[in-house]
């Protein structure tokens, strides 16, 4: 099993961009690349096309799903979302001191401010932070 946690480890390297919003989020391609259980995939599949319920009831059917699993399947996804939460606070924070040694308006900074909300709120479906985002004028891809 603790091959389980090198492909994470590799996953966590190498990971980009899942193929939409919730499967980024998420990792759900990858989580799904780790498990061994075709239906526990089929579930994961469905859950990443839902686009309308809130992100924290699909974050808990994908807790669920998790916490069946082998502990080095745990631990490669808990390291592999720490990773991407890592990852975005220093994007955000690098956009905002950017922004701020640019001199850049107010509004700007205001504006990253209230997308980095957006994409944190867990109690938004996927659908509405990215029309949130939108509203804000950026696009919806983080």
């Amino acid at each position: 099993m603790k091959f389980l946690t090198v492909l994470a480890v590799c996953l966590i390297a190498g990971a980009t961009c899942g193929r939409g919003p919730c499967n980024d989020m998420f990792r759900i391609r990858e989580l799904s690349e780790m498990l061994p259980n075709w239906t526990d995939k089929v579930k994961l599949q469905i859950i990443s096309e839902d686009t309308d319920s809130p992100r924290s009831e699909i974050q808990s059917q994908i807790n669920d799903i998790v916490s069946q699993q082998s502990d080095d399947i745990q631990e490669g996804y808990r390291l592999l979302i720490e990773n991407q939460e890592t990852r975005r606070e220093q994007k955000y924070q690098q956009q905002l001191e950017t922004l701020q040694s640019q001199n850049a308006s107010q509004q700007r900074i205001n504006a990253l401010e209230q997308k980095h909300q957006i994409m944190t709120n867990m109690s938004l479906s996927q659908s509405e932070a990215n029309e949130q985002i939108r509203q804000l004028g950026f696009n919806f891809h983080h």
